[in-house]
Order: structure tokens, then sequence, then C-alpha cells
């Protein structure tokens, strides 16, 4: 019991003070002049088997409202086997802008970490900007990032990201566990101290990558592109920020229960080399908070004289995720259902066990390509 309460104390605390970081949270009321002297933007991209989503990816590229001469988009091909090249060239001739496309194969790499670094060593402008292929772009993130970075200067801005939320309860599974981790890491980075980021939605001064090069020492695991340089520019007390605008990117979710476990599997590696103590203890705090909820829920049919106690703590603990996960979706104009919620809630702490155990099997595969945790 004493345990039990503690965990619940800690995790009642650790989600007030974020939903207190995220409501004193304003956004810049800065106005894009087209007379200034504008960030020139490379956005990179890093795609392997995405021809089904390119086309969505390059119209909302298409439609920034950015100075066409002021950014460059640059795709890398890591060895894609569902379109050939003429097809991409077929593809990116349709749009009127400045694309440029390299094949991982031509130059003997593979891999996200490998496309991101080539990427970054052929880009000519002076912030990269990285999105994925499954992704959508709001027409203003790159007026938003000029703005902070004439305004702040910094080495990098991580930028928020959402699942687009379908009419399934898997999607919206994802939609508000994805909508939870982002809050989480919000409040954190604006505190301070940032403990995640997503590739998703992100800028970072390309010299600065040239310089830290982020990859050195963790090339050969999988997974990790934005983990990995982050924890580069914290240790080298690089100037982070969160971005003061309410852009958001949309990415798909996973369209199978399979294709989830696989993704987490993927999350969980990356997580294994995470050397920032902050993540570490917010994600424990986290993790053990749902435990508390699954031994709540199993408790209340066998100990009556207290289960007071444990419906409690299952209240309260409703309570602070929904102001969480509300916050955020205000911030930033995303959809918000109580009833979804109640559902997602009371499932996701039994799911984590499934995700447990599936990782019993350290193989896992991703765009096509195998793996062991």
């Amino acid at each position: 019991m004493i345990i039990f309460s503690a965990i619940a104390i800690l995790y009642f605390l650790t989600i007030g003070w974020a939903i207190r970081k995220i409501s004193n949270f304003k956004f810049s009321e800065q106005k894009f002049n087209s007379d200034s002297e504008l960030t020139r933007f490379s956005v990179l991209i890093s795609f392997r088997n995405e021809a089904n989503n390119l086309p969505k990816l390059l119209q909302s590229v298409s439609e920034i409202d950015y100075p066409l001469d002021k950014f460059e988009l640059i795709l890398i091909d890591d060895h894609s086997s569902d379109m050939s090249r003429t097809e991409m060239i077929d593809l990116i001739n349709k749009f009127d802008m400045n694309i440029r496309l390299f094949h991982l194969s031509d130059v003997g790499l593979s891999t996200k970490k490998q496309a991101v670094k080539y990427g970054v060593s052929q880009a000519s402008g002076e912030y990269v900007l990285t999105t994925d292929a499954d992704c959508v772009l709001p027409n203003g993130i790159l007026k938003a990032h000029h703005l902070q970075i004439i305004d702040q200067q910094p080495d990098l801005i991580a930028g928020a990201v959402s699942f687009i939320k379908k009419n399934t309860f898997l999607s919206q599974f994802q939609y508000y566990d994805f909508m939870a981790i982002q809050a989480v890491s919000m409040s954190c980075m604006i505190h301070g101290k940032p403990i995640a980021n997503n590739a998703a939605h992100m800028s970072f001064k390309r010299s600065v990558f040239l310089k830290l090069n982020p990859y050195q020492n963790n090339m050969n695991i999988a997974s990790g592109d934005d983990v990995f340089l982050l924890e580069r520019f914290i240790q080298m007390e690089r100037k982070i920020r969160y971005l003061e605008f309410p852009e958001i990117v949309l990415s798909a979710s996973q369209e199978s229960f399979s294709a989830l476990v696989q993704q987490r599997k993927r999350w969980f590696l990356k997580s294994k080399y995470v050397k920032n103590r902050t993540a570490k203890r917010i994600g424990l705090i986290l993790f053990l908070g749902q435990i508390n909820m699954v031994f709540g829920f199993i408790l209340l049919f066998f100990l009556n004289q207290i289960e007071l106690i444990f419906s409690l703590f299952i209240i309260v603990k409703f309570i602070i995720d929904y102001r969480l996960l509300n916050q955020f979706s205000k911030k930033f104009h995303l959809g918000f259902c109580a009833k979804e919620l109640l559902l997602f809630y009371i499932v996701y702490p039994f799911s984590l066990f499934i995700f447990i155990f599936a990782l019993a099997n350290q193989n896992y595969s991703w765009k096509s390509r195998q793996f062991k945790i």
C-alpha cells in the first residue's frame, strides 16, 4: 500500500506539473515580414517504400507558404522497392519547386541515420527541417521556424506532431497515446529539460549538426535518429527550443495491431540507449503509474475494505490525464472526445503487458527489413 501510494503521488505531481507548464505556455505573436532577410531551409525527408504516401507529402510541401527560392526539398530514397526511379522522377516533376532526389544505393549507404547524415551533407540551407514521408505539413511551418530562428537563434527547434485520428479503436488508441507522449515531451522542453523530440517535426542548424556528428557512436543502432541527435545537442549544451507557434505536423498511425507492436519494439530499442536521466525518471514514473492502474483495477475486486483508495486513484488519474490531453489538444486545435479517451484510459495499462510480452521475441521488422533488439 505504501508503494502504491508513493507511485500515485509521484504520478499526480508529474502530470500536474506538466499540465501547469502547458497551460502557462503562450504562442508567439510575431508576424512574418517578407521584406526581412529570410532563413534558407532544406526540408529533408528520408523514405523507404512510401509510394502511397509520397503524393500527399509532396502536395503539402508544395503548398508551404514560403518563398520558393528560400527552401529546397531533399528526398533520400533508402532502397525503395515499391516504385522505380522513373516513377519517382515522374511524381517529382508534377510539382513546381526545387526538389533534389538522392538514392542511398548509389553511395553504398542504407538505414535512416545514414540517410539523414548524407542528406544534411548535401543540403544548401542554413537550417534543415526534417519530417517523414507519411506526414502532412502545415503551410505555415517554415514561416514559424523562421520567426523563432531570427528571434532566438536556436540550434534545434522541436515541433508538435499528431497522429491522424480515424474512426477505429486502433487509430484512436494510437492518437491519444501519442498525444500523451507529445504533451509530456512538450512540458519538459519548455521547462528547459528536453527528454524527447520527433524527427517528423524538427529543425536544426546544419553547421552545428556537421560539427557535432550526432550519429558517430550509434550508427549500428537501427533506430533513434531523433533521440541521438537530441542527446548530442544536450550533451554539447546547444540551444534547444520548443516551437512557439501552433503549426503541427500530422502523421499516419499504424494500420494493424501487428504493425503497432513492431513500432513499439522499435521505440523500445531507442529507449534502451537513452542516457538522459530526466527522460528515464519521467518514463519510469509514467510506467509505474500505469502499473498502479492495473493493480488498482484488480484489487478493487478482492480488497473491499480499502477499495475506496483504489477507486480514488483511478478516478483522480483519469481527471488529471484528461486535463493534460485536453490542454494539449486545445493548444493545437486537435480533436478530443471524452468517451474515446475513457476507453483508451481503461485499455492502455493492460496493453503495456502485451507490448512487454512481445519483447520476448527480440526480432522485429520495419519497412521490410529485419532487426534484432
